[in-house]
């Protein structure tokens, strides 16, 4: 019998992937970057924020760095930001 580790059974997600050819390109275009990422999750654009990149619905959006995976220390910060902010729940795209 498999273990629950957390308590909850696994849910879906989606991978994908835009290529590590595209990462060169904008490792300069750091505001170009984001804004591309959210037009390709579709959602929308925040401001304000240091972690939360976007909004999908009720959803926080947030993006991680192009030359590195997500941490689970962005992930904490992530969390916090969106308690803060009343979001309750948060996608976090990374690579």
């Amino acid at each position: 019998m498999p273990e629950k580790k957390y308590g909850k059974p696994a849910r879906p997600f989606e991978l994908w992937n835009i290529g590590n050819y595209e990462t060169v390109y904008w490792q300069e275009r750091e505001d170009e970057y984001l804004a591309f990422m959210l037009k390709l999750y579709q959602a929308q654009p925040l401001i304000g924020f240091r972690y939360l990149h976007g909004r999908k619905g009720d959803r926080a959006v947030h993006i991680g760095p192009l030359n590195a995976p997500v941490t689970m220390e962005e992930v904490e910060k992530v969390v916090i930001e969106c308690r803060a902010n009343n979001f309750n729940k948060a996608d976090v795209l990374g690579w």
